[in-house]
């Protein structure tokens, strides 16, 4: 491989470590170029780190404004998370943003339709006569889920603006070499 200046030892160990996850898993071979990429940065070749693990590992090794802090948290734990904090951060491309921001606009679409629902039952509720139909009106509103603010574009504006930072930062330890939040653009 060309590692010699490595030291041999350091080589094996890690080269050993990568042929036996591989031989388990059974799965197909890394890439050379990258496996030469890590071994020359000094990454674990078999480490598997997540992206929801890098943007917590990211977030608490900033130093930061508390707002900032409290900003960059809330993107991570109610947005980033959730939708792509599983998968690999090596892995990570354009189209899982682009799948995450349309999930993020179709789920908009269904909050603006159950608040609009909700708002027609309690316009109703004014409306109605009679004890029991405001009753009934009353018990059909509490089943209904609550009124929910939707995830406008200045809010995924910071959300692909947080993921940006977080792997740029990546890209500055070495761990990814590409970073797809720059490229992806945002759905209206």
């Amino acid at each position: 491989m060309g590692l010699a200046f490595l030291g041999v030892s350091y080589c094996r160990a890690g080269m050993g470590d990568l042929l036996e996850r591989v031989a388990s898993s059974r799965e197909p071979l890394p890439d050379l170029e990258e496996t030469r990429r890590k071994f020359r940065s000094g990454q674990s070749l078999t480490a598997r780190i997540t992206v929801g693990e890098w943007l917590d590992t990211w977030l608490a090794g900033r130093k930061i404004r508390l707002s900032t802090v409290n900003r960059y948290g809330r993107d991570i734990r109610l947005q980033l998370k959730p939708r792509i904090g599983e998968i690999r951060l090596d892995r990570l491309r354009v189209s899982h943003l682009t799948e995450m921001f349309n999930a993020i606009v179709e789920r908009n679409i269904e909050i603006e339709e159950a608040n609009a629902l909700r708002r027609a039952v309690i316009e109703e509720l004014k409306t109605l006569k009679g004890r029991e139909r405001r009753r009934a009106a009353r018990a059909a509103i509490a089943e209904m889920p609550p009124f929910r603010r939707t995830v406008g574009p200045t809010t995924r504006r910071h959300i692909r603006a947080t993921l940006r930072a977080a792997l740029n930062d990546a890209i500055t330890q070495e761990l990814i070499t590409f970073n797809p939040a720059a490229m992806s653009s945002l759905t209206r």
